[in-house]
């Protein structure tokens, strides 16, 4: 019998938890992090303490999938491995808590996405992916008793003790624990054979996948689009699910009441007209784990003659993918941060651009400018006729228009012109009807989108969509399906 349920993803955007059991064995599908519960009672300045916040405060689900530093066993047997689709937060954020003895499958460049961005955050128990420290009490100390003092040295090796002491010592801390990463797109997993194909997405490394159960295929998207510069990518993995016709097909539905969207080469030709007809200033907002952006506003910046200037935490990041893109920090330099960062990464050699230099000759630099360092903007200034292009998403959640309200205080209040063009990370709602079309499988499972949508999609294929609720099973033996 092969069974499914979801604990993350149901009804939001992001947070991807799906259990798979099949044959006595489970497997996790994603291990995202939830960030409409998390901004039910945490914030940027109020954080979790510790592991046991997130655990009575509802934010991560029961199972057992935990260290044992953190909480105790909950009985049932560990999952044999967790697939991660890709290295966006909601896909992967509570992989710092996961059991080291469960193996976790994705692909090479999923890996370096997620190595990257813990190389670029601040040191915390719940940013530790790649490796971790077990708990323990740094207020706690050692009691060394009985200690003969003074000790011998170098100029008197025979120096004999005269009095004993007892020390307190601060508890050193236990070696990293480093995680299990299977880099493979195809693996079998206790008898369950499982494929990854790349996708396309807001991120170079999403991933979709095939699982072949005893009793069902199952088809997983993640995120996934068809109008990127990876669209190819999608095409192809569309090509291998109409192959296999799998049985049950889980799918996200982030942006199903959208028709069109603009693509990347629609964000780069109107960018560059925008550029060319600046005068002065011109900034840039984009995601920066959005490599695809990043290329399209250097070759913006390479066509209009100016040089891409970023924050030393965005060019480290990028710097971890130069395996993969070797030109990555070509006509990339840096400005300097009005504050320290606390990062674990080095940052890239390049050349560091004065405010001074920038205020002079404004025509020569695109500048790349996220919320965080809008205080840029006081050094810069005066900023004559300046421009900002907005290449991010619209604002989903009242958190994020809050935000969204700042930004528009910061532009209004230097005067800045704002244009918004962005390409987004997900499917349109033609899209998402031509693929179940060509797919056919038996079951939709909806996951990663809002109740609306998830309403939308029943409409489209009634006989086929099923909304399930948080922890709720799906269950299919033999060609039959249940509800459980």
């Amino acid at each position: 019998m092969t069974s499914i349920a979801f604990y993350g993803g149901v009804n939001e955007i992001g947070g991807n938890i799906i259990f798979l059991e099949d044959k006595g064995t489970s497997l996790l599908l994603d291990f995202g992090k939830s960030f409409n519960r998390y901004r039910k009672f945490f914030n940027e300045f109020h954080r979790p303490n510790s592991f046991r916040d997130y655990w009575e405060l509802g934010l991560v689900p029961r199972l057992n999938v935990y260290r044992e530093d953190l909480v105790k066993s909950q009985g049932e047997e560990r999952p044999a491995g967790a697939i991660i689709s890709h290295s966006h937060i909601d896909h992967c954020g509570y992989l710092p808590f996961l059991h080291p003895d469960i193996r976790i499958f994705c692909s090479g460049q999923t890996y370096k996405g997620i190595k990257a961005f813990e190389m670029v955050s601040k040191k915390s128990f719940d940013t530790e992916m790649t490796s971790y420290t077990e708990s323990y009490d740094p207020e706690r100390k050692i009691i060394f008793r009985n200690m003969k003092f003074p000790k011998p040295t170098k100029k008197d090796p025979n120096r004999k003790p005269m009095y004993y002491r007892t020390m307190l010592q601060e508890k050193i801390p236990p070696k990293p624990v480093e995680r299990k990463f299977e880099k493979r797109t195809k693996f079998s997993v206790d008898g369950i054979e499982c494929e990854l194909y790349g996708v396309d997405h807001s991120i170079p490394d999403a991933c979709g996948c095939i699982i072949y159960g005893s009793d069902a295929t199952i088809g997983y998207t993640g995120d996934i689009r068809f109008h990127g510069p990876g669209a190819e990518k999608s095409f192809y993995f569309v090509e291998r699910l109409k192959e296999e016709r799998p049985d049950i097909l889980v799918v996200e539905g982030t942006r199903l009441e959208d028709e069109t969207t603009l693509t990347e080469e629609d964000v780069r030709w109107q960018s560059e007209e925008i550029v060319k007809s600046a005068k002065g200033f011109v900034f840039v907002d984009f995601q920066y784990r959005d490599i695809y952006r990043l290329n399209t506003f250097k070759k913006v910046a390479e066509a209009t003659g100016r040089t891409l200037l970023t924050s030393k935490k965005h060019a480290t990041y990028w710097k971890y993918f130069e395996d993969y893109y070797p030109h990555i920090l070509e006509n990339v330099a840096l400005f300097h941060r009005r504050a320290k960062i606390r990062m674990r990464g080095r940052p890239p050699e390049l050349e560091h651009v004065s405010d001074e230099e920038i205020r002079s000759h404004p025509e020569r630099y695109l500048i790349h400018l996220t919320y965080n360092d809008f205080g840029k903007l006081i050094d810069f200034s005066p900023l004559k006729e300046a421009v900002m292009i907005s290449s991010v998403s619209e604002p989903y959640n009242e958190e994020e228009e809050i935000e969204a309200q700042r930004i528009e205080n910061w532009l209004k209040y230097f005067n800045i012109e704002k244009y918004h063009l962005h390409s987004s990370g997900h499917l349109s709602g033609p899209d998402f009807e031509w693929m179940v079309k060509e797919v056919r499988p038996k079951v939709i499972l909806p996951l990663h989108t809002t109740p609306e949508n998830c309403t939308k999609m029943r409409k489209m294929f009634p006989n086929q969509v099923k909304c399930l609720n948080l922890g709720e099973k799906f269950e299919m033996k033999k060609g039959l399906l249940n509800y459980m």
